[in-house]
């Protein structure tokens, strides 16, 4: 073999073996995460009312005049009120802002399409407890009798009271969320998963909101009933608590929509909405641990890196 053709077989094999080289290097350069995207997302929750009791409210803030006032514990502690409420929704705000992760294959080759990490920091504005309790108490003011004495006016002194009461609190929470969606180069994509979490409540608040009105009642033998106020009184009280801690697992549905097909921004920019079915633990340390249920919602922002 002459000495050309040996230094071609070399320069050949020195070729592929730095080709090989240059392979398995640019593989080990695949990071298992890699950094693709970050959003932000505006919205509201819609969350399931727990079933109160005023002996709730006056653990969350015995300190409360309108609550200790002796004919209020009466009619609070005996079923001399009628309760509203429970079991209705309510509805809050949040506020999220995240950053999303690719997953790189076994390989070490590419980057997996079809699933993410999506990792961030929740705010929320929440009221977790709420209810209505109302009571009715009725005097006999005066009877008017007609000088024939064939029909008489009935007055009476009529008061109603309304306790509204709320347990309220802002939080942040960590949030994390294993996404599994559709193409994501298409212009329409669609995503599910399961996500998780959890946080302490920044600024936790009990609202007592008492309203009385007195009427004077004016009732006729024919039925006929009229009535004119008296007086009207209202008193608001607010009670700070202590921190709350939430817990929260959600299953993610949401639509993402790719705004533009041409421009470098508007490819990487997309629209998406949210839709998160949750179940919620919230620890409240004056009273107990709650549970209910939630549907959180909302439109966001996200651009691809």
């Amino acid at each position: 073999m002459s000495i050309s053709n040996t230094l071609l077989i070399t320069a050949l094999l020195s070729v592929c073996s730095f080709t090989t080289l240059a392979q398995k290097s640019e593989g080990k350069r695949i990071l298992k995460l890699k950094l693709c995207s970050f959003s932000a997302q505006g919205g509201a929750i819609i969350e399931s009312n727990v079933n109160e009791t005023p002996t709730d409210f006056k653990q969350l803030a015995p300190q409360s005049v309108v609550l200790n006032v002796a004919s209020t514990r009466h009619y609070l502690t005996n079923t001399g009120y009628t309760s509203f409420g429970s079991g209705t929704f309510l509805g809050n705000n949040l506020f999220t802002v995240s950053a999303s992760f690719k997953f790189g294959n076994k390989q070490k080759t590419e980057y997996r399409k079809g699933m993410l990490l999506r990792v961030g920091i929740n705010y929320f504005s929440e009221t977790n407890l709420s209810a209505t309790f109302y009571t009715k108490e009725t005097t006999v003011y005066d009877t008017l009798i007609a000088a024939n004495a064939t029909s008489a006016v009935y007055l009476d002194s009529v008061s109603r009271k309304y306790y509204n009461m709320n347990y309220a609190s802002k939080q942040l929470r960590l949030d994390a969320a294993l996404l599994l969606r559709t193409d994501p180069y298409e212009r329409w994509s669609l995503y599910t998963g399961i996500g998780v979490n959890g946080g302490v409540s920044v600024n936790a608040q009990t609202t007592i909101n008492y309203h009385e009105y007195e009427e004077l009642e004016t009732r006729y033998q024919s039925g006929a009933n009229y009535t004119s106020p008296l007086t009207n009184k209202e008193k608001i009280e607010k009670h700070t608590n202590q921190n709350n801690i939430v817990t929260s697992a959600y299953i993610p549905l949401g639509a993402d929509f790719r705004i533009g097909n041409t421009h470098h921004f508007w490819t990487r920019a997309h629209l998406f909405y949210e839709l998160r079915p949750s179940f919620n633990v919230t620890y409240i340390p004056e009273l107990r641990t709650i549970a209910n249920f939630s549907f959180q919602h909302g439109i966001g922002f996200r651009y691809s890196l």
